[in-house]
């Protein structure tokens, strides 16, 4: 089946392959006896006896049957034949028809069949034939959810400016009236919800559902305002004072508290000058959050806190400077997205092989698992962060590590040994948005092998890049999980 499966493979032409990684096939193919051109005509071995092809997308089902004229319609060698037959555009069709499958259809289930089956050292090439294929079938998942804040006021337009600056930034982004919350209709869907007004009212149900959203890893971002007495600015410090710190208001400021600075996590990835309009503000001061907006005078005016679970909150009193926001104020919004995005990140696993390799964003990939770490519990996810948007990826997994290694046409590194699992099934892999890709772990079935307690299982995500205008690819690091 090995040898079969190396011949599914298109030629350069069709792939799109860079240098390195048109290198890696050849090397891959030589010691086979491969000499594969392309479709316009050439000379194939299969099975070591060379044929002639012509014009092979033509010529392709005389072409495999030469010298046995029922080879092609044999039970034991179908499979083979339509191997053959989808190495060429125009013979894609034949091949599916002959299996009862779409082209579609025929495709992925062919890649899945073969990414399964693969040894690390044929992983690059693999991946990169398949990339395309899996990626036409990948669904994309509502990342951020904005609720509307016009309704309580027509001139309140943060909720268009949240909408306007995440779906410029690659994010799926769902608009919602403020009931959305009070219910848990939306947590399947939502990575990122942004609460965008600071003066609306918040009833018990949606502060229930909003905290139960971060208690189960979920990330937002509450609009607050100048006055402690507003339910938002209280909102903020029931979750953190619920949920491992403390929070307390101190007091209003008045006027424009502009320049406020950005400190880490929100002055970055995107490096960012300081907000020239801020105005009005509300202080307070508490123990396990992190001050991340401060004015001129070091006074304290919006917060981040990380939950027990990883989920990630965002804190900012003035909303004025959000409906006003262009340029770097749309930065700042910008780096607030992107570090809520890359919540999920608390508790579960270790890290190894890191830092990875920076990829195109000028960041390394990195993985994160975040839920539980019991079998019983069938409650973990995995995923992948400052990542190039746009791109496709796939998470990998191994019940081993191995040193370091950086595969032919890859800038970086490999650290899983062993026997693969790739993710590859509809709804597991996809296009990178806003940076990351993530991914409830099937627990019950890692591409037929269930995950046991005591079992302990690595993963990291591979995806494709470019660099200096070219195409390749790159790893985030990795994390390791024993179970219980």
């Amino acid at each position: 089946m090995d040898a079969q499966l190396e011949h599914l493979f298109p030629v350069r032409s069709l792939l799109h392959l860079n240098p390195d990684e048109a290198k890696a096939w050849q090397e891959m193919h030589h010691s086979h006896g491969a000499n594969i051109h392309d479709d316009a005509g050439g000379t194939a071995t299969v099975r070591g006896t060379p044929r002639k092809e012509g014009r092979a997308h033509e010529t392709t089902e005389a072409w495999i049957g030469v010298g046995d004229p029922g080879y092609k319609h044999s039970t034991s060698n179908r499979g083979w034949v339509h191997q053959m037959a989808s190495r060429w555009p125009k013979s894609r069709n034949m091949a599916a028809k002959a299996m009862g499958f779409t082209e579609k259809e025929y495709d992925a289930t062919t890649c899945r069949t073969q990414l399964n089956s693969q040894l690390p050292m044929k992983l690059l090439f693999n991946l990169v034939v398949c990339a395309s294929v899996l990626a036409s079938q990948a669904v994309a998942q509502d990342d951020v959810l904005i609720i509307e804040s016009q309704s309580f006021n027509a001139g309140h337009n943060m909720d268009t400016q949240w909408r306007d600056k995440a779906m410029a930034a690659g994010y799926t982004v769902t608009t919602g009236n403020q009931s959305r919350i009070t219910n848990n209709g939306f947590f399947a869907s939502t990575n990122v919800l942004v609460i965008s007004s600071g003066v609306i009212d918040l009833p018990v149900a949606a502060r229930l559902m909003v905290e139960d959203f971060l208690v189960q890893g979920g990330n937002v971002y509450l609009q607050a305002e100048y006055q402690a007495s507003y339910d938002t600015n209280e909102f903020f410090s029931e979750l953190v004072s619920q949920n491992g710190g403390a929070f307390a208001w101190t007091n209003t400021v008045s006027g424009d508290r502009g320049p406020v600075t950005a400190s880490a996590p929100l002055d970055g990835p995107t490096a960012v000058v300081p907000l020239v309009y801020f105005w009005y503000g509300a202080t307070g001061t508490g123990t396990g959050v992190a001050p991340a907006l401060t004015d001129s005078n070091g006074v304290d005016l919006g917060w981040t806190f990380v939950f027990p679970s990883g989920g990630r909150l965002i804190c900012n009193t003035d909303q004025d400077w959000v409906r006003g926001a262009t340029g770097n104020d749309f930065l700042m919004m910008e780096n607030m997205l992107a570090w809520l995005a890359g919540g999920n990140g608390g508790g579960v696993g270790t890290a190894f092989c890191n830092p990875g390799v920076s990829n195109s964003t000028g960041f390394a990939g990195s993985i994160s698992l975040s839920g539980s770490d019991a079998v019983a519990d069938d409650d973990l996810l995995v995923r992948a962060d400052q990542l190039p948007s746009g791109q496709f990826a796939v998470f990998l997994a191994s019940g081993t590590q191995m040193a370091a290694m950086q595969p032919m046409g890859s800038m970086g590194n490999l650290c899983l040994g062993g026997n693969l699992v790739f993710f590859s099934r509809p709804g597991e892999y996809g296009a990178i948005v806003g940076g990351q890709l993530s991914l409830q772990l099937p627990l019950g079935d890692f591409q037929g092998v269930p995950v046991m307690a005591g079992d302990t299982w690595n993963f990291q995500c591979w995806h494709r890049d470019w660099n200096a205008g070219l195409s390749t690819s790159n790893f985030s690091d990795g994390v390791s999980v024993t179970f219980n």
